[in-house]
C-alpha cells in the first residue's frame, strides 16, 4: 500500500518531465535524467516511481550512496513493489553491505517469486558471506527458473565447488565427491577440480579413480610439488613402487626432506601440513596436520595446527592445540606464546595478563613476555604513573614500534597531557600508516586540544586508512556540522547513509546541509519524506516551504500550505509564512488575511503588522500602511526591552 501525505502533488506537467527523464535514462543520459527527476520530486510526490528511477540513475552514474537514499525512499512509499527492493539490494551489494542486500533481495523474491534474477543475486550475496549452502540453494532456484542463463549457471557451479571444498574439509567425503563429479561433468577441467576429486576418491578408498585424477591434476599443473607428492604416494599405495620411487627421487633433488620419504599416511600429512603452512595456505595446513595427529600425536604437529587455526581466526581450536603441545613439553614457552597471542588478538587482555604471568613465572627475564606485559597493563588501564615509565623503558630496550608508540600516546591522553600525545601517534603511523589505534589516538588528542583543523584532518586520515567505523564517522559529521561546514558534512552523510540506519535524524541533518548549501530541490525531497512519517511536524513543513520557495516553486509551496491549513491547526508562524508567500505571488488580499490571522494568534509579534503595512503602501494606501508600520515598530521596541 502506497504511503500518502498532504504534500503529494496533483498530476500536471510533471508527468511530461517524468516521461522525458525516462527517455534520457533509456538513452543512458543519466545526468539529464537525474536533473529532471529531481525537478519532478521537488514539485511533488504523486509520481512515486520517480524515486525508483532516480535511484537507478544514480547507481548507473556510480553514486551508490545517493542511489540507496532514493531507493529507500521508494521502498518506504511502495513497500509492495519488488523492483524497489531488488534495485536497493543491488546498490547495497555494490557498496559491500551484503547483509542488507540479502534482506532487500529476500523482500523482492517474496513479492515476486517467479523472477530468477532475485534468486541469482541472493546466491551472489550469500556467496560473499561464505554461506555456501544458502548460496547454492538460491542459485539452483534461479537455474530452475532460467535454465538457459549461462551467467547464473556458472555462478551455481562456482558456488557448488566452494561448498564441496567446505564439505571435504568437514570430512564429508562422499557428498563432496558427488559435487565435484557433477561440476566436472559440466565442463570444469582444471587442476583444482581434479585434485579434490582425487583427494575425495582416496578418502573413499577408490584408489584407482584417485590416481586417474592425480594424473590429470599434475598434467594441468606440473609445477605444483604438493600435488606431485600426493600422486607419488598414491602410486606407491597402488603398487606402482618403481614409478613412486622415481618421482620421489626427482622431488628429492630440490627438497632433501623427500629423499627418505616414508610411505605412510602420517608422514605424508605431516609433510603436506608443513609445506602448506610455509605457503600460508592455513586451511590445508590445518587439515593435513589434523589428519597426521589422528595417527600420531606430536608436539610439533600440535604447534603447527594451533598456528594454522590462529591464522584462520579459529582461536578456540588454536588454544586447544597449544595446550596439547604444552602437555608434551611443560618447559617450552612456545605453546604459551600461542595462547597469549590468541587472547591478545581477541582483545581479552585479562586472559592475556594471566598467560603472561605464567610465562614470566617460567622465565622472569623473558623479553617478549615483558614487552607484552607492558602493553597489556596499558590495555587494562593500570595507573599512568606506572604504565608511562614501563612503556618508556620498553622503547629504550626494544626500540620503537607502532604498538609501544601508540600506547605511550594513549597514556598521555589518559593524564590529559594532550599536547604530548600527537607526536607518538605520528611516529607510530610512520612505521604502520594503517594502524587503527594510532589513527584514532590522533582524533582524541586533537579533540582534547580543541584544534579543529588538525582534528578534521585526523578524521579524514582515519576513514581513509583504518577502514570503516560508524561511530567515528558519525562523530566526524557531528563536528563538521557544529562548525557549519555544511558541504563537507553533507558529503559525509551521503557516504554514511548506506552503512548506517537511515533514520530521521540523519535525513534531517542531510536536509539542513543541502538547505545551507543551496541544494533546495534535494532538501525539499527529504523534507517531504520526513513529513510522510510526521505529517504534523511544523518544523519540517516550514523547512519544505522555504526550500520550495527558494527553488522557484512558490505555487507548489502555497498549495501545500493551504492543504496543511485544513490538515491541522496552523500556528502564527505558518500564517506568517503563508502571508509572505502570497505577497511574493502578488496575491495581496490573501496575504493580508494570513497576516491578520498571524497577528490574532501572536499579537505581540511585530512581523505581521510590519508586513501588512508594506502591502498597504504597495496598494497606494500609505497612511493606512503607516499606522501598521508604527505599530510594528512599537512592538519591536517592546520585544527588545530587557
Amino acid at each position: 500500500m502506497k504511503v500518502k501525505c498532504y504534500t503529494d502533488h496533483p498530476m500536471t506537467d510533471i508527468q511530461k518531465k517524468f516521461r522525458q527523464a525516462l527517455r534520457h535514462g533509456t538513452a543512458r543520459e543519466y545526468k539529464k535524467a537525474v536533473s529532471l527527476l529531481l525537478e519532478v520530486l521537488a514539485a511533488g510526490d504523486s509520481i512515486t516511481e520517480a524515486y525508483l528511477y532516480l535511484g537507478r540513475a544514480y547507481h548507473a552514474l556510480g553514486d551508490a550512496q545517493r542511489a540507496i537514499l532514493y531507493l529507500s525512499f521508494f521502498t518506504d512509499r511502495c513497500p509492495e513493489e519488488a523492483a524497489g527492493w531488488f534495485f536497493l539490494g543491488r546498490s547495497y551489494l555494490h557498496e559491500g553491505l551484503v547483509h542488507r542486500a540479502i534482506e532487500a533481495f529476500t523482500r523482492a523474491s517474496g513479492i515476486k517469486p517467479e523472477e530468477p534474477s532475485h534468486y541469482g543475486y541472493l546466491g551472489m550475496a550469500y556467496l560473499r558471506v561464505k554461506d555456501f549452502d544458502q548460496a547454492s540453494d538460491y542459485f539452483a532456484k534461479a537455474v530452475e527458473l532460467d535454465p538457459d542463463n549461462s551467467k547464473i549457471f556458472n555462478g551455481y557451479l562456482n558456488t557448488l565447488f566452494l561448498k564441496g571444498i567446505r564439505l571435504f574439509f568437514d570430512e564429508q567425503y562422499d557428498i563432496s565427491n558427488q559435487i565435484f563429479t557433477f561440476i566436472h561433468s559440466h565442463g570444469r577441467d582444471d587442476a583444482l577440480i581434479h585434485l579434490y576429486l582425487a583427494k575425495s576418491y582416496k578418502q573413499l578408498g577408490e584408489l584407482d579413480e584417485a590416481l586417474t585424477h592425480y594424473d590429470a591434476a599434475v598434467a594441468c599443473n606440473p609445477d605444483d610439488e604438493a600435488i606431485r607428492i600426493q600422486r607419488a604416494y598414491l602410486l606407491f599405495l597402488t603398487g606402482n613402487h618403481a614409478q613412486a620411487n622415481e618421482e620421489f627421487e626427482v622431488l628429492g633433488r630440490s627438497h632433501p626432506e623427500l629423499q627418505d620419504f616414508q610411505c605412510n599416511d602420517s608422514y605424508l600429512h605431516s609433510v603436506l601440513g608443513v609445506r602448506y603452512f610455509s605457503k600460508k595456505e592455513y586451511r590445508k595446513a590445518a587439515y593435513h596436520g589434523v589428519q597426521a595427529l589422528k595417527i600420531q600425536r606430536t608436539y610439533d604437529l600440535h604447534i603447527l595446527v594451533g598456528e594454522s587455526y590462529r591464522n584462520l581466526g579459529d582461536r578456540e581450536k588454536a588454544r586447544n592445540h597449544y595446550k596439547r603441545a604444552a602437555e608434551f613439553n611443560r618447559e617450552a614457552l612456545e605453546p604459551h606464546y600461542g595462547i597469549l597471542m590468541s587472547y591478545w588478538e581477541e582483545g581479552d587482555y585479562q586472559a592475556a595478563h594471566t598467560t603472561l604471568t605464567r610465562i614470566l613465572a617460567m622465565n622472569p627475564d623473558d623479553e617478549l613476555g615483558t614487552y607484552y606485559m607492558t602493553l597489556t597493563k596499558c590495555q587494562l588501564e593500570y595507573p599512568p604513573e606506572e604504565t608511562i615509565p614501563l612503556v618508556q623503558e620498553q622503547l629504550r630496550t626494544s626500540g620503537p614500534d607502532p604498538f609501544l608508540l601508540t600506547a605511550l600516546g594513549n597514556q598521555y591522553i589518559r593524564t590529559d597531557l594532550f599536547d604530548l600525545a600527537p607526536k607518538w601517534f605520528d611516529k607510530a603511523l610512520t612505521l604502520a600508516p594503517q594502524y587503527e589505534p594510532a589513527l584514532y589516538g590522533r582524533i582524541l588528542a586533537f579533540k582534547g586540544l580543541q584544534d579543529k583543523p588538525r582534528l578534521f584532518s585526523a578524521y579524514s586520515s582515519y576513514l581513509e586508512q583504518a577502514g570503516y567505523s560508524a561511530s567515528v564517522h558519525l562523530n566526524y559529521i557531528h563536528d563538521l556540522f557544529l562548525e557549519h561546514r555544511y558541504v563537507d558534512a553533507a558529503k559525509e552523510v551521503e557516504l554514511i547513509l548506506p552503512k548506517a540506519k537511515i533514520d530521521d535524524n540523519l535525513k534531517r541533518l542531510l536536509a539542513i546541509c543541502y538547505r545551507n548549501t543551496k541544494k533546495y530541490k534535494e532538501a525539499a525531497i527529504i523534507y517531504r519524506q520526513l513529513l510522510v512519517g510526521a505529517p504534523k511536524n511544523e518544523t519540517y513543513l516550514r523547512s519544505l516551504l522555504f526550500c520550495l520557495d527558494k527553488a522557484s516553486k512558490r505555487k507548489d509551496a502555497i498549495r501545500i500550505l493551504e492543504t496543511a491549513f485544513g490538515f491541522f491547526p496552523p500556528s502564527a508562524a505558518l500564517y506568517l509564512i503563508g502571508g509572505v508567500l502570497y505577497e511574493k505571488d502578488q496575491d495581496y488580499e490573501k496575504a493580508l488575511e494570513a497576516f491578520r490571522k498571524a497577528a490574532e494568534l501572536n499579537p505581540k509579534d511585530w512581523k505581521a503588522p510590519h508586513n501588512m503595512g508594506t502591502i498597504y503602501i504597495k496598494k497606494g494606501m500609505a497612511a493606512f500602511g503607516g499606522k501598521y508600520l508604527k505599530k510594528a515598530e512599537k512592538l519591536r521596541e517592546e520585544n527588545e526591552k530587557p
